[in-house]
């Protein structure tokens, strides 16, 4: 990085000068990524999620976006911006699924607003994909109280022989009478 190793700095004082010189994308999230296994004092998060999210911008490559998702998400997915973050890679067709997947499966566990709203639209938009198969298996977690009425919905309103395929398969984990009468 062409910074001298000072013995009276910590390491920390020198990751943060390090990270400052740095100009590759990849080499900002791994500074960053070590920054936090040093310190998790608020301003060092504050500092590491501002670049993690910036890392996650159309034009930087794939790998390192994906990447800066989980980073973000790791570091403190409660912050508004992750959870801001988690519902825009759901939306954008510029993540791969699995990532998008993962960002469902974490707000679902938070029980978010958003995704409760949301999650009917979602699964009748992406019956195939491997994002479908998360929004069917984080359900329960966000209308337990209407679970039954969820599936039997999406199966009326929705011919698709992928989706009923998967409904198919999700229902084979749920046990009891009610299953059996929607599969009927």
């Amino acid at each position: 990085f062409g910074i001298s190793k000072n013995p009276n700095h910590s390491r920390l004082a020198w990751i943060e000068e390090a990270a400052k010189t740095v100009k590759s994308s990849q080499e900002k999230l791994q500074i960053y990524k070590t920054l936090l296994s040093f310190s998790r004092e608020s301003q060092v998060l504050g500092r590491a999620l501002e670049v993690f999210l910036s890392l996650t911008k159309p034009s930087i490559d794939e790998r390192v976006r994906t990447a800066a998702v989980y980073e973000a998400i790791a570091a403190d997915r409660q912050d508004e911006r992750v959870r801001e973050l988690m519902k825009s890679v759901i939306q954008r067709q510029d993540f791969p699924s699995s990532v998008q997947a993962y960002c469902l499966s974490q707000l679902a566990m938070m029980r978010d607003g958003w995704l409760s709203k949301n999650w009917k639209k979602l699964v009748l938009a992406r019956p195939e994909s491997e994002v479908f198969q998360a929004l069917l298996s984080t359900v329960h977690f966000l209308c337990p109280e209407n679970l039954w009425e969820v599936f039997r919905e999406l199966a009326r309103e929705n011919k698709s022989p992928e989706l009923h395929l998967q409904l198919i398969r999700a229902l084979g984990f749920l046990k009891g009478q009610k299953s059996i009468e929607l599969l009927m």
